[in-house]
């Protein structure tokens, strides 16, 4: 089931439509109206998306984790920050000390 993201061209709200498919999306754009000004302007946006992981097996799962963590010092708060990071692709973030960040806590 695709999620669309339209811009009103009328008053620049963006819209969000959830179809049950892409056929129907086709079908039924031309009948969409602004949420906001009621509208018939909206016109589709180049969206963001996501890929699911390849699939790996098991034993594969587990080497690739061992693989990655095998230097990381679980006791030390600030690498683990750090690993976080360079795990989530942020292989410039700042040293953040040896504490986390307390100020979500």
């Amino acid at each position: 089931m695709p999620i669309y993201e339209y811009r009103c061209a009328n008053c620049g709200r963006k819209n969000s439509r959830l179809w049950l498919s892409i056929s129907a999306a086709e079908t039924n754009e031309a009948d969409l109206k602004c949420e906001r000004c009621g509208q018939p302007a909206l016109r589709r946006m180049v969206s963001r998306f996501t890929m699911g992981k390849s699939a790996l097996s098991e034993g594969e799962e587990l080497y690739e984790f061992d693989r990655l963590t095998a230097n990381v010092d679980d006791s030390d708060a600030g690498e683990l920050d750090r690993f976080a990071h360079r795990l989530g692709g942020d292989e410039t973030a700042p040293d953040t000390g040896s504490e986390p960040d307390q100020a979500g806590l």
